[in-house]
């Protein structure tokens, strides 16, 4: 579900929510809970929207998967910031380069969370 979720609600929600998890029963029978994350304001929105997102989704699946949706606010946009790709790797002298600017920091922890941090910029470039 978390990988097709703008194909199953459509882009107008996908854009303002994320599903979280889905919780079923503890017998395992019956349909589940979906917990989804939404923005702000869209939240109480996506309240009234519930009975037309279960629809989606089970007819998505073609059985009752979802039976009640619990929302929680959270921003969404650091939530799909979250899932993005891998930075690519960095060159030999990329890594060369940003170890001869570490090197003068004593404290380990801090260097490794610097080359961290100048990896992720480097990379981005």
């Amino acid at each position: 579900m978390v990988t097709r979720w703008r194909d199953i609600v459509g882009p107008a929600l996908a854009d303002h929510c994320l599903p979280e998890r889905l919780a079923f029963p503890h017998q395992g029978d019956g349909p589940g809970t979906l917990h989804v994350a939404a923005g702000g304001a869209f939240a109480l929105e996506l309240q009234h929207l519930s009975p037309q997102l279960i629809e989606r989704i089970n007819g998505y699946f073609g059985f009752p998967a979802v039976a009640r949706v619990a929302i929680r606010q959270a921003p969404v946009s650091l939530l799909k910031r979250g899932r993005k790709a891998p930075l690519p790797a960095l060159s030999a002298a990329e890594k060369a380069a940003l170890g001869s600017l570490v090197e003068p920091v004593k404290d380990e922890t801090l260097k490794a969370a610097l080359a961290r941090l100048g990896a992720a910029v480097m990379a981005e470039r």
